[in-house]
């Protein structure tokens, strides 16, 4: 679902959630938290990303 939401990869996706040293780019980021704002806008990027 997160891939239909956002239109990345699933194995980006996979990258992002498994490995604590990816750092995924401004790009995947941004679009990331636009499908979780759907959720909640009031999250923030630092909640998920340390950028």
């Amino acid at each position: 679902m997160v891939e239909r939401l956002t239109g990345i990869n699933r194995n980006t996706i996979g990258k992002i959630y498994t490995d604590s040293n990816y750092i995924p780019s401004g790009k995947t980021i941004k679009k990331i938290m636009k499908a979780l704002r759907q959720l909640d806008p009031n999250l923030k990027t630092e909640d998920f990303f340390d950028i």
